[in-house]
């Protein structure tokens, strides 16, 4: 009898990542071992903060590796594709400030961050 076999999930280091040299941090996109690890809800969104190099913008601002993303100014952020086009809005507009909702253990908070953009 055949049978066609399910694909396994995607690994960690096989997810979509963004990097953003502004405030320097490196988020992926969510996948399958981490919904299980964390135990958030199947449909869960958002992105994974992997990275986030000391003294900058985003440490500063207390954004931390485990951290998930939800929001960026209060718009959803479901995958790196949709946080990489908020931060370039960002970034062009050079907003005095922003906040992001993050999800951080059982506890969801909101982060702001106020940068100081390079004079043109």
């Amino acid at each position: 009898m055949p049978v066609e076999l399910e694909r396994s999930p995607r690994l960690r280091r096989e997810m979509k990542k963004y990097r953003n040299d502004d405030f320097e941090f490196v988020t992926r996109d969510i996948g399958f071992e981490d919904v299980a690890e964390e135990q958030w809800p199947a449909d869960q969104t958002g992105v994974y903060v992997e990275d986030v190099k000391s003294g900058s913008w985003a440490e500063l601002g207390t954004l931390y590796p485990g951290d998930l993303v939800i929001e960026v100014d209060g718009r959803a952020v479901k995958n790196v594709d949709e946080i990489r086009r908020l931060m370039e809005e960002i970034a062009k507009e050079k907003k005095q400030f922003i906040v992001m909702k993050v999800v951080r253990g059982i506890h969801t908070r909101f982060l702001e961050f106020e940068p100081k953009w390079p004079q043109s």
